[in-house]
């Protein structure tokens, strides 16, 4: 899926894919040329995984969040 993202969406994906952690949006989804897109996105925030997928590498990351959520402003959802 293809979305683009306004500054602070963009700030905040770019501050959660180093660490693994996917991200959350709003927006209106449509498809053109073959692929989906997110358009009019608001909302980007990113999401702590639990459960079943979250063993492996990306619960070792989530150990030392305190950093990212220090950088973003909050506490993850």
């Amino acid at each position: 899926m293809r979305i683009t993202l306004d500054g602070d969406g963009c700030r905040i994906a770019g501050h959660a894919r180093p660490v693994g952690l996917p991200i959350r949006a709003r927006g209106r989804l449509g498809s053109r040329g073959g692929f989906r897109r997110l358009g009019r996105v608001t909302g980007v925030t990113p999401v702590r995984v639990t459960g079943p997928g979250g063993t492996g590498p990306v619960t070792g990351l989530q150990e030392s969040l305190d950093f990212f959520e220090g950088r973003c402003g909050g506490a993850l959802m």
